[in-house]
């Protein structure tokens, strides 16, 4: 048998095995035969038969039952059942997997080294940019076609194994069929709830299709934020020749209606240092707000490595706008500025789910932004007329804000006058703490003296606030 593997090893002949393997609390670290699998304690029943030259013409099958993998930091691994059934026949090869986590197989004639590579060679067809080279590049030989599809059913196990941080419930579903000849792919892939990290997602889909000379794109699905809310998102688009044409249509399904449709156009390229630059152009398009219909007008965003470039982006209708200009880069002199007029409050803070006190008003004024991807900088000169705190008018509120990444915090100073009535505002918005936001205002406010001998009376208000 050391013989027949010495042979497999050096490609000079052809391996048959029929093995069974019995493994009870075998550490290979501890044994000091290999270092491959770490400081790992294995326990497993296995059995094996087939024979092969190389990967690529492997007949046989494998059996894992009873698999339990101990770590040094007493973390444990179980699976209990795994099989795996390869095939050669003459009109092509598959491979069967059987398990705890779920079922796939491959089906077809293709090499299993350039499996991956032949998707990326489709992909590259139509977005040769994205993967990373303008040209074709490394094609394999035999132009690979076949049937792939896939059920998994648990990820535990497949986070425990592979740190895999994504769970799935109850299972994730996929089918593709690859032909790197004629140059054509379908895949879908559908989930109905996933969770990543903190991030839960239900009604998942994904699917690819080049039937049609281009790489077609169907994406949908609903995000789901740790306040319960729901944003569900679609997307349809067209991709050849480095340029990808999309059209996306969204519902955030807060207390008033958000929701809108973005037609928007990338182009991607590679410029100095091999870096990926994404040009994107903004068509007409629309969002409402609450019975507010806003215009997302023709615009130019450019994006390379920590540098974003934006060309008069503007959401507007014949009474409010929001337009950004400007660059954002390392260098300290480039700025992203935002110019408001008339836009809503609580329009505003309902989108970013802060209902722990109400402020009411429209803002106008200018916020400037610096260094968004290494140091972030920003002040904001703000005026908010009809200004309303706790459903009480307040008038016209004149606001400076700043922030800086040190301090992890907006810096509030502000004023309101209503009439003979002035109210001033100063505190901070922490950003620091994780989900939920903490606000602290300290309001005092002042009137004048109702007669010569009432003086003035002064009262104090402060506010702990929670969004999330």
């Amino acid at each position: 048998m050391v013989g027949n593997i010495r042979k497999f090893i050096e490609k000079k002949g052809q391996i048959a095995v029929n093995a069974r393997i019995e493994a009870d609390n075998v550490n290979l670290h501890n044994m000091r035969i290999t270092e491959a699998l770490g400081n790992r304690t294995l326990s497993f029943n296995s059995t094996l038969a087939g024979s092969s030259s190389s990967i690529d013409d492997l007949i046989g099958k494998l059996t894992l039952d009873n698999f339990a993998m101990q770590e040094g930091n007493n973390r444990n691994v179980a699976l209990k059942h795994l099989e795996i059934t390869a095939a050669n026949k003459l009109m092509g090869k598959s491979i069967d997997l059987q398990s705890d986590f779920g079922t796939a197989s491959i089906s077809g004639r293709f090499n299993y080294s350039s499996l991956v590579q032949s998707v990326r060679n489709i992909v590259g067809s139509y977005l040769p940019a994205l993967v990373g080279t303008p040209r074709r590049w490394n094609k394999t030989t035999d132009k690979n076609v076949f049937h792939i599809e896939a059920n998994i059913t648990n990820t535990q196990i497949l986070h425990d194994l592979a740190n895999l941080k994504i769970a799935l419930s109850p299972s994730l579903r996929l089918t593709g069929d690859v032909d790197e000849a004629h140059n054509m792919l379908t895949l879908n892939i559908a989930a109905p709830q996933a969770d990543y990290g903190r991030y839960h997602f239900e009604n998942f889909s994904l699917a690819l299709s080049t039937l049609n000379n281009s790489l077609d794109i169907g994406l949908k699905g609903e995000w789901i934020d740790g306040a319960g809310r729901r944003l569900a998102l679609q997307t349809i688009g067209s991709a050849r020749n480095n340029e990808l044409n999309t059209l996306s249509s969204f519902n955030a399904f807060a207390q008033k209606t958000f929701m809108g449709q973005v037609d928007c156009t990338a182009q991607f390229e590679r410029v100095q240092g091999n870096k990926l630059a994404t040009h994107l152009h903004f068509a007409p398009s629309k969002i409402r707000i609450d019975t507010i219909a806003l215009q997302v007008q023709p615009s130019e965003l450019t994006y390379t490595h920590n540098n974003l470039d934006i060309k008069h982006f503007e959401l507007s209708n014949k009474e409010q706008h929001i337009i950004v200009n400007g660059q954002t880069s390392g260098n300290a002199s480039d700025s992203l500025t935002v110019q408001l007029k008339d836009i809503d409050v609580p329009y505003i803070l309902d989108i970013v789910n802060f209902h722990s006190v109400s402020f009411g008003g429209f803002a106008s004024g200018k916020v400037v932004l610096k260094s968004v991807f290494n140091n972030p900088r920003a002040y904001a000169d703000l005026i908010v007329r009809e200004f309303k705190f706790e459903k009480a008018d307040m008038g016209t509120l004149y606001a400076q804000a700043n922030y800086t990444n040190n301090e992890g915090r907006i810096n509030i100073e502000a004023k309101a006058l209503d009439d003979e009535t002035s109210t001033d505002v100063n505190g901070y918005v922490d950003l620091n703490i994780a989900i939920s936001t903490f606000l602290s205002l300290l309001t005092t406010r002042r009137w004048p003296s109702l007669s010569g001998s009432a003086g003035r009376l002064w009262t104090t208000l402060s506010c702990v606030a929670t969004a999330g």
